[in-house]
């Protein structure tokens, strides 16, 4: 069993690197439809405000909600949190928005690459598009 695991780690490996182009193409990377991609961005970002004030809607579990909880009807993954204090779900909780905070606004680091700024209009609406996707699905 092990060396099939090392054999397809190496296929995956090989496959990877080997698997881009070195030559620059001229022109356009994405060949977007903008009268299908902009609306479908526009309607998923309105999605997600009704979603967003769905949440706001819902009570946050208070300290005594969360230690009152029996640790076998928890989730193996979350139960640690039944272990932790009130400050140390608050600390968790800020650099879980640290975190979150600086992956969605790493992608302007992108307009460092001369060929990405080319394509900016295409790049930045691919980003929204996934974002508003992904919050979809959270909300």
């Amino acid at each position: 069993m092990r060396e099939i695991f090392v054999l397809l780690l190496v296929l995956v490996f090989f496959n990877g690197l080997f698997g881009q182009n070195a030559q620059k193409k001229k022109g356009k990377v994405y060949k977007l439809n903008y009268v299908v991609e902009i609306p479908a961005t526009i309607g998923l970002f309105t999605l997600n405000y009704y979603g967003f004030q769905q949440l706001k809607k819902k009570t946050p579990l208070d300290n005594i909600q969360v230690t009152s909880l029996e640790k076998r009807n928890v989730w193996s993954f979350d139960r640690i949190a039944l272990n932790q204090t009130s400050s140390q779900r608050h600390n968790a909780q800020n650099i879980s928005d640290w975190g979150q905070n600086i992956a969605i606004f790493a992608p302007i680091l992108l307009a460092i690459d001369k060929d990405i700024r080319h394509d900016w209009f295409d790049v930045a609406l691919l980003y929204l598009e996934t974002q508003a996707i992904n919050s979809n699905l959270y909300t």
